[in-house]
């Protein structure tokens, strides 16, 4: 629980710290009903007293884990649900779907 808490607190911080007022911020996850989806949408709603008045958070139904890294990589979202393996698969241009293009504008969040 505290290490939730810790990191909860560390990433608030780094979002508050970039954010204008009126920034709009958007968060890849999962189809619309997926479980990533709820989390994202959740943690949506605990982003948005941390940031300025009149702040945007949309949450976009995205590829998930094989997906999310290269939106963010892109600039299309600044924060995306992504499990480990495919994140680092994405840094490295690994596996078929990434096909030797390296994703590496992007950081992981515990």
């Amino acid at each position: 629980m505290r290490k939730s808490v810790v990191g909860l607190t560390t990433a608030l911080c780094l979002i508050a710290g970039v954010a204008h007022a009126g920034e709009n911020l958007q968060i890849g996850a999962m189809p619309l009903g997926s479980i990533w989806y709820v989390f994202a949408a959740s943690f949506a709603k605990v982003l948005q007293p941390a940031l300025p008045a009149g702040s945007n958070i949309e949450v976009i139904a995205r590829g998930g884990g094989i997906g999310n890294p290269v939106v963010v990589n892109e600039g299309k979202a600044q924060l995306a649900i992504a499990n480990t393996s495919t994140s680092n698969w994405a840094w490295n241009g690994e596996q078929e779907v990434y096909k030797g293009k390296k994703h590496q504008n992007i950081r992981g969040l515990l």
